[in-house]
């Protein structure tokens, strides 16, 4: 996938062999699931490149609870 930032717009879209990025993350669907859950710090071991992107995309939180969950 590719997450376009354009201003105040951000787009995900799927990503292409052809194109050339200004910043490439590789994430397996694990790391992915746990950016989307728990945020940026999760990945902090990765490489500098693009973490300042991943802190405001994906900013830290304690937890997620949906409208569907049931305790």
């Amino acid at each position: 996938m590719v997450i376009r930032i354009r201003e105040e717009e951000v787009e995900v879209v799927r990503g292409s062999a052809s194109a050339v990025y200004n910043i490439s993350l590789q994430l397996n669907e694990a790391q992915w699931i746990m950016l989307l859950l728990n945020g940026y710090r999760t990945l902090e071991d990765q490489s500098a490149e693009g973490i300042q992107y991943l802190r405001v995309l994906f900013p830290e939180i304690s937890s997620v609870f949906w409208n569907a969950d049931n305790f």
